[in-house]
């Protein structure tokens, strides 16, 4: 179980309190949205709590004590290719 102020515990209903499909266009792909998400998580808006019972007491605990995020891990030395169907064959 995630124990998170922006994310509802699975009993609760699962959903996650972003805005990131508020402003989604046909110019927006889902590895923004993902990337969007992987924020959320390792930055909680504890200002911002879902009202459930779960959420409201992350909420309490980030704001009662010091949060730092993880450090994300290193990059990786090479990009990621991105290889076409027709190219597979």
């Amino acid at each position: 179980m995630i124990f998170h102020p922006n994310i509802m515990a699975p009993d609760d209903g699962g959903y996650v309190c972003t805005r990131l499909l508020d402003s989604w266009n046909f110019s927006s792909n889902l590895f923004s949205f993902i990337s969007g998400l992987e924020t959320l998580l390792a930055n909680p808006n504890p200002d911002n709590p879902y009202g459930t019972d779960s959420c409201t007491r992350a909420a309490q605990l980030f704001n009662s004590a010091p949060y730092s995020p993880p450090e994300h891990v290193k990059k990786r030395s090479k990009p990621i290719r991105i290889i076409k169907e027709d190219k597979i064959k």
